[in-house]
């Protein structure tokens, strides 16, 4: 089951109150470090964007059981049509992060239209590209 709310991208803030569950999927790992993404995410239609949040998780070392530890945030980029993964940003914020790679202006992101969506759906990754089940 999927949850969409439509609103714009100015208007994000607004939202960060509603209650979400925390889902996240594993989209990459290795032996030194795992990047977890959210399921929820946000897709700009005009821009062909599909938005998620991630954190990145580097390998302890001082740990006997070789856990991973929350490094840093950032932002990843997806085709929103193939899903295909485009780019990835931390330290940002998201008009910033879109800014940068669009070229468009604070004013032009801010009033673009979107959808919050969050799902249930498992994700599974593919040659970094995303294939929801």
């Amino acid at each position: 089951m999927e949850k969409k709310i439509n609103t714009t991208i100015g208007r994000l803030e607004e939202l960060e109150e509603e209650e979400w569950d925390g889902e996240n999927f594993l989209f990459e790992t290795d032996e030194e470090h795992q990047v977890w993404l959210d399921k929820k995410h946000l897709v700009i239609q005009e821009l062909g964007l599909q938005i998620h949040s991630g954190v990145w998780y580097e390998k302890y070392e001082d740990d006997e059981d070789d856990s991973f530890e929350p490094d840093f945030d950032f932002y990843m980029f997806f085709d929103a049509g193939t899903k295909e993964y485009l780019y990835m940003e931390q330290g940002s914020s998201l008009i910033t992060c879109i800014h940068n790679f669009t070229g468009l202006s604070w004013e032009e992101i801010e009033g673009r239209a979107c959808e919050v969506i969050q799902t249930d759906r498992d994700i599974q990754v593919e040659e970094q590209t995303l294939i929801y089940q």
